[in-house]
């Protein structure tokens, strides 16, 4: 069963299990791909497969610094109340830590909780996996 996707410079931002066709309009280009397809993979056009991208290794300092101030301070605020952010921000600031590597799947999901409590958009998610500091 094909699946869709759609891309951001060759990689995934967006999977479905439906054909859009007709259904999203002309505002965003979905592509046919044989799964599996998971957001942050890169897409070939040719092949129309999903292949791993090489996933990004940050600091945890360099980590922080991906996000935006108002984004860290919000994000220091919610840690008190909330036990899934007190313990991802644990892991990334535990002195034994060398690096976080972007790929991982527990980097990503931690990234869609931040998201899913209004700390950070979806669009924020992707600038903050594509590891490139502001």
């Amino acid at each position: 069963m094909t699946c869709f996707v759609r891309t951001d410079q060759g990689r995934i931002v967006e999977v479905i299990d439906f054909d859009p066709t007709g259904v999203f309009g002309s505002a965003f280009k979905w592509q046919p791909c044989e799964p599996p397809a998971e957001v942050g993979m890169r897409y070939d056009t040719q092949s129309r497969r999903a292949t791993p991208m090489e996933a990004a290794q940050v600091s945890p300092v360099q980590f922080k610094l991906l996000f935006t101030p108002a984004e860290r301070v919000a994000i220091q605020a919610a840690r008190a109340t909330d036990p899934v952010i007190e313990d991802f921000m644990a892991i990334v600031e535990d002195p034994r830590l060398t690096h976080v590597d972007l790929g991982l799947k527990s980097t990503r999901e931690a990234l869609a909780y931040l998201s899913a409590q209004g700390l950070i958009t979806e669009e924020r998610v992707q600038a903050i996996l594509s590891g490139v500091l502001q």
